[in-house]
């Protein structure tokens, strides 16, 4: 049967390509950053802006941040990401809320499930460097723009690493592995390796949600929709541990579809 990449859930997809497009992984992502406007004068943002060229000097701002809790310092992240797609933006503080849910029901620690929460919260920080016309395509993409649009993962957590969060903040440094790892899906490891739990909460929460919300290139799916396109590409790909995905669908059913 054909098998879907699960990507193609939050990225729509169109093959064979004619048009190439050329893309350079940024070498230094805190000089891109450090050109965007800072209009509501997000402290984090003009941390970097203020001290880009001076590592020194940005780490000592960065703790001072830390020190005034983790959920300010996400929310710095968050609402960077909305400078540029509210939307996506919305995205993440939503799978970061389905995510910490399901995290609590399945009984893991307050520790892991901080750290699914943060990593939920700026997985999708990478789509800083995504350029509009791809982030925002209202058609498939085709796939040398998927191409592109793959790479907000890893840049993600390097732009985590530049910043120096995962230096001073031992949730940040996990939680940018998960980020890292959030398209993971088992079929791209050819089942070489065993998916942590953490790993799949988060992977199984931001496909949920991309699933119900309004993107440039699909429609909002109900719960009870979403969770059968879900269960389709369980049957087909066995894409989550068999056992993990049952208390993932009896989670979605008894939190969001009977309302």
């Amino acid at each position: 049967m054909h098998r879907i990449n699960l990507l193609s859930l939050t990225v729509p997809i169109k093959h064979n390509a004619t048009v190439p497009i050329k893309r350079t992984a940024p070498s230094s992502t805190l000089q891109i950053v450090k050109k965007m406007e800072n209009p509501k004068g997000n402290p984090l943002l003009a941390a970097i802006k203020q001290f880009a060229d001076n590592p020194q000097k940005l780490q000592e701002e960065l703790k001072k941040l830390v020190n005034e809790g983790q959920e300010k310092l996400c929310g710095y992240l968050v609402d960077m990401l909305a400078l540029k797609d509210k939307n996506t933006a919305e995205h993440m503080r939503g799978a970061a809320r389905i995510a910490t849910k399901f995290a609590k029901e399945i009984g893991l620690s307050p520790q892991k499930t901080e750290e699914i929460r943060v990593a939920a919260l700026v997985h999708d920080i990478g789509k800083i460097f995504t350029p509009l016309n791809v982030l925002n395509k209202p058609g498939k993409l085709n796939e040398a723009e998927r191409a592109i649009m793959a790479e907000h993962a890893p840049l993600g957590k390097k732009f985590l690493k530049q910043l120096g969060l995962t230096k001073i903040n031992k949730t940040f440094d996990n939680a940018s592995e998960l980020a890292e790892k959030h398209h993971f899906s088992i079929d791209k490891l050819h089942l070489t390796k065993k998916r942590t739990v953490e790993e799949e909460v988060l992977e199984l929460s931001d496909v949920f949600n991309a699933l119900t919300k309004r993107r440039s290139y699909h429609k909002p799916q109900t719960p009870k929709e979403a969770l059968r396109i879900m269960k389709n590409i369980q049957k087909v790909q066995r894409a989550w541990s068999p056992e993990f995905f049952e208390k993932f669908t009896k989670f979605v059913e008894k939190t969001y579809c009977k309302k």
